[in-house]
């Protein structure tokens, strides 16, 4: 019996706008894997500061999303009202065949984190996929990997190291911007979670609404 836990963490407008994506994903890969589980990570509640971009209810993100998430899949999760560790959810990730990591919070410090425990799981002899993504105001971008297989997207790529390394910048005053860019994550993140899926060792994507085209991917 194969076991794949999801780890979600950040639960803010990308995630929020990404979440259907990352179910249809969720699913498709469920048909190679007996069970599945998945755990949102966000230690805020959504507020007024939130109006344009995300749902203004007095309730955890982390909640909101978790409940979505088993209404589209049907699969159990784990809402965790805190910033990112595994600590109270280690024995969840331990039995795991497969763990999929898609980090969408603010800070490069939560990112970073992330990625610390996706690689000391996949020395453990796990099966490890890392994906972040974020946006600026009116495009997004994602990148993803099989930790061990895909790691050198970074070091050919700066947006990488980029989106690794520097906080996120919240758009405040400039909410439709905001949505715009939040919106073309969720597209970009469909894409590279597609790519993984399908057998890619790594995935990037990236569009906006200032960009000629469609979805740019590249992917090995």
């Amino acid at each position: 019996m194969s076991k794949e836990v999801v780890v979600i963490v950040g639960c803010g407008g990308v995630a929020l706008h990404s979440l259907s994506a990352i179910a249809v994903e969720t699913r498709l890969r469920a048909e190679n894997s007996d069970e599945y589980r998945a755990l949102f990570f966000d230690p805020d509640s959504f507020g007024l500061d939130n109006l344009g971009r995300q749902i203004v209810r007095p309730e955890p993100k982390a909640e909101l999303l978790a409940d979505t998430f088993t209404t589209y899949t049907g699969f159990p999760t784990v809402a965790c009202i805190e910033e990112f560790n595994l600590n109270g959810s280690e024995k969840i990730v331990k039995d795991a065949d497969r763990v999929v990591f898609v980090v969408m919070c603010d800070t490069a410090e939560g990112r970073q984190k992330a990625l610390e425990v996706a690689e000391r799981l996949h020395s453990r002899k796990r099966e490890v996929w890392f994906v972040v993504a974020g946006n600026d105001k009116t495009s997004g971008q994602a990148f993803g990997w099989r930790v061990g297989e895909g790691d050198g997207i970074r070091d050919n790529n700066p947006a990488v190291e980029e989106l690794l390394t520097e906080n996120g910048t919240q758009c405040g005053r400039e909410v439709e911007q905001s949505l715009e860019g939040n919106m073309c994550t969720a597209v970009c993140l469909r894409r590279v979670l597609a790519g993984l899926r399908e057998g890619a060792k790594w995935v990037a994507a990236r569009w906006g609404l200032s960009l000629e085209g469609t979805v740019r991917v590249w992917t090995e």
